[in-house]
Order: structure tokens, then C-alpha cells, then sequence
């Protein structure tokens, strides 16, 4: 109690920091901006329509070409990007399982065997 005999002027300082903190301002009346019904767009911009809804699948066979088809399928065959894509989809889901798997008891055992035998020696001396 003596510390705060001190400095009082700090004290008293504190303690009106501490109550101002605690004061609400004025009531918040939210600010009215005006928001159209439509979005109009002039010329020469234009609303987007994307496809992406549409099957994009093997597009090359629409030009009936067994070259392109064939080099389409080799390119498909030795695309790295996949392949990895591919191997990181197998981790995520070897991690994913050992994670379940932490959720299950389990059971383990350590059999073990030890074998003494002592000297005959030894029992006479002590």
C-alpha cells in the first residue's frame, strides 16, 4: 500500500486510463451509399459469359486427326505435372489414414525370454 503513496499522480493516471477505456462513443448510425439494381456496362466492355460448365475433355478430336491424337496421348503419357499430382494425391491420402488410424485402440506385444543359471560355485562361497 505504501507504493502507491508515492505516485499518486501516476496512480490516479492508471485508473483513469483503466475507466476511459471502458467508455462506448456515440451510437453508430451506418453511412447510406447508393448501390444500382443492375450493373450496366458501356462499350466497349461487355458482361463476361464463361464456359466453364462445358466438358473440355479430349478437344482435339474434333479435327479427326490420328497424329494429333496420338501425340496428344504421348504428351498425356510423359506429363510430369501429373505424374506428381498424381503422387501427391497418393501421399495426402497415406497421411490422411495414418491420421485415422490414430483414432482406433491398437494392440502390441514385446515377448521376450531370459534364461540365468547360475554357477554352483558362487552358492558355496557366500
Amino acid at each position: 500500500m505504501k507504493r502507491f503513496r508515492r505516485f499518486p499522480a501516476l496512480t490516479g493516471l492508471a485508473v483513469c486510463a483503466l475507466i476511459s477505456g471502458c467508455t462506448v462513443g456515440p451510437k453508430y448510425q451506418r453511412a447510406t451509399a447508393p448501390v444500382p439494381a443492375k450493373w450496366d456496362v458501356s462499350e466497349p466492355w461487355r458482361a463476361s459469359a464463361p464456359k466453364d460448365d462445358l466438358a473440355k475433355g479430349e478437344w482435339w478430336s474434333v479435327f479427326h486427326d490420328d497424329d494429333l491424337s496420338a501425340m496428344e496421348k504421348q504428351a498425356l503419357d510423359a506429363n510430369q505435372t501429373i505424374k506428381v499430382a498424381a503422387a501427391r494425391l497418393e501421399q495426402a491420402r497415406a497421411s490422411a489414414a495414418v491420421q485415422i488410424s490414430t483414432q482406433f485402440p491398437f494392440l502390441s506385444a514385446s515377448p521376450s525370454a531370459q534364461r540365468q543359471r547360475l554357477s554352483g560355485e558362487q552358492a558355496r562361497q557366500q
